[in-house]
C-alpha cells in the first residue's frame, strides 16, 4: 500500500506532458497543471456535471471511473516516459564505450570487437 502511495504521490509533480508540448499553461503564472491536479478536476467536474444535469447515477462509481481512467493515462504516460529515458540512457552509454574502446584497448581482438559493436549500430 505504501508504495502504490509512493507512485501515486508522484502525480502531484508530473506535469501534464501534452499541455508542456503545446505550450498550455496559465496566462498569469506560467504554470502547467500536474496529472495530479487534473486527476482532481476530473473528478470534481464529475460530480457538477452529475448535480447540475440531475443525472440518476451511481455517484461512486462515476468517480472511480474517472479516477482509474485518469489514472491509467497517467501511469502509462510515467511508463513511456522511463522505457525512453532507458533507451536513451542505453544509447547513450553504448556510444561512450564505442568511443574509448580505442584509447583503452590496444589489442586486435579488442579492437576488432569495438569496430564489430560500432557496424552494428549498438
Amino acid at each position: 500500500m505504501i508504495e502504490f502511495y509512493k507512485e501515486i504521490f508522484k502525480l502531484k509533480t508530473l506535469l501534464r506532458k501534452g499541455w508542456v508540448m503545446r505550450d498550455v499553461c496559465d496566462k498569469g503564472s506560467g504554470r502547467v497543471e500536474s496529472d495530479g491536479e487534473h486527476i482532481f478536476s476530473t473528478a470534481l467536474i464529475a460530480m457538477i456535471v452529475m448535480k447540475k444535469k440531475n443525472l440518476k447515477l451511481d455517484e461512486a462509481k462515476v468517480l472511480k471511473l474517472a479516477l482509474i481512467h485518469e489514472l491509467e493515462k497517467s501511469i502509462l504516460e510515467m511508463s513511456r516516459l522511463l522505457t525512453m529515458f532507458h533507451q536513451k540512457k542505453s544509447i547513450w552509454e553504448r556510444k561512450a564505450v564505442l568511443r574509448g574502446l580505442p584509447k583503452l584497448m590496444t589489442c586486435q581482438s579488442y579492437w576488432s570487437f569495438g569496430m564489430s559493436m560500432k557496424k552494428a549500430k549498438l
